[in-house]
C-alpha cells in the first residue's frame, strides 16, 4: 500500500465560516455542513460517507 500524499489543505478562514452559515440553503445542507466542519474528517472520506448514504438511499426495497 502507497503511502498517503502529504496534506496541503488549509483551512477557511472563520469569516468564511461566518459567511457559510449565513447562506440561504436547506436545513439538510447546512446540518451537513455543520457535521462536516465539526468532524475531524478529510475531504476524501466525507465525500465517500456522503456517495454511500445516497446508495443506501436510492436503494429500491422489494
Amino acid at each position: 500500500m502507497r503511502p498517503a500524499p502529504p496534506d496541503r489543505t488549509e483551512a477557511l478562514a472563520g469569516n468564511q465560516i461566518a459567511t457559510l452559515w449565513r447562506l440561504d440553503v436547506a436545513l439538510r445542507e447546512k446540518t451537513q455542513w455543520k457535521m462536516l466542519y465539526k468532524s475531524p474528517a478529510r475531504a476524501d472520506e466525507a465525500v465517500i460517507f456522503s456517495v454511500s448514504l445516497a446508495r443506501v438511499s436510492l436503494r429500491v426495497v422489494p
